[in-house]
């Protein structure tokens, strides 16, 4: 749907009375009604992907709401920060609301909470009113927990959005604050260096699994081979390159290359990965996030230590 995709949602309180083909539009279904203010074509919203839909809605609700402010998962998807969750409630406050009843939230639609907001912890962020970064993340975590909070605060780091000094800083604002010890645990599990959803997970999975033969983990790792600048997700123990793929690195028009190319770069930077001497295992979301977690990837790397031992093939060679 591309970065611009807010373009397509239709401000109905912005047309004229007397604009029938809009009306007809509804009526026939062509256009669909975001809320009560907002529409969208059909075939846009059918044709979106879940993560997009989301932030659809939020924004929607942005552009309808006079005083309500964005926290939470809806303004991290404002700012466009990386989220696990695909769920298309939107969340809201007001400025010095402490009571979540303050507003009328509506189950799978939209959820107010008493988040006690100040004036100067909310802001315009492309028109769209919402909580400042970092009261943004610390929400985060707070209201959908640490592993969630992780994803955002590594997106938040990741594009120089905030900085660790910024979210210990409001931490320490909201100390009194119900949830806020998930926010100070996953500002401590978060690195700033995942630069998606699912590399925040795979690192995560990595801190709490009880396999003593992994022993090292470096993220963003580089190397240079035959001139050229080589950077992979993971390298585990010196020697085990873990790649994690999601499927917009070959939906062949987020990173500017067709889906062939994308893949024969892949491939061709794999070879040279592997005529180093390094083993290469790609993981994709199902291996991750899918129904059993990250333990389709866990048992993969552990079925790789019995083959090669936790020192790897260069060790015994």
């Amino acid at each position: 749907m591309g970065e611009n995709f807010t373009t397509q949602l239709i401000e109905l309180r912005k047309l004229q009375h007397d604009d029938h083909a809009i009306k007809r539009q509804l009526a026939t279904g062509e256009l669909v009604r975001l809320n009560a203010e907002v529409a969208i074509r059909k075939e846009a919203l059918n044709t979106a992907t879940p993560w997009e839909r989301a932030r659809l809605y939020a924004w929607a609700y942005a552009k309808a709401s006079d005083r309500a402010v964005l926290v939470s998962l809806s303004a991290a998807r404002i700012y466009g920060l990386s989220c696990l969750s695909t769920s298309t409630e939107v969340e809201l406050s007001y400025i010095r609301s402490r009571r979540p009843g303050y507003g009328r939230s509506i189950p799978g639609l939209v959820r107010f909470r008493g988040s006690r907001l100040r004036e100067d912890e909310t802001q315009l962020y492309d028109g769209a009113r919402v909580t400042t970064l970092g009261r943004t993340v610390i929400d985060v975590a707070r209201f959908h927990g640490v592993t969630e909070g992780v994803v955002a605060m590594d997106s938040a780091l990741q594009w120089s959005r905030s900085s660790p000094e910024s979210l210990d800083q409001y931490l320490a604002d909201c100390s009194n604050m119900t949830g806020i010890a998930q926010a100070r645990k996953a500002a401590k599990l978060s690195t700033g260096k995942a630069e998606s959803a699912l590399e925040s997970l795979a690192r995560l999975a990595w801190t709490t699994w009880d396999d003593p033969r992994l022993f090292s983990v470096e993220e963003q790792w580089e190397c240079t081979l035959s001139a050229h600048l080589i950077r992979v997700d993971f390298l585990l123990n010196g020697w085990l390159i873990v790649e994690v793929d999601g499927a917009i690195k070959y939906d062949g028009q987020t990173f500017g290359r067709t889906t062939d190319e994308a893949i024969r770069r892949e491939r061709d930077r794999e070879k040279a990965l592997q005529n180093a001497g390094f083993i290469v295992a790609r993981f994709s979301y199902s291996d991750i996030n899918g129904p059993q977690g990250a333990r389709p990837m866990l048992r993969q790397i552990a079925a790789l230590f019995d083959a090669y031992g936790a020192r790897g093939p260069r060790s015994a060679a």
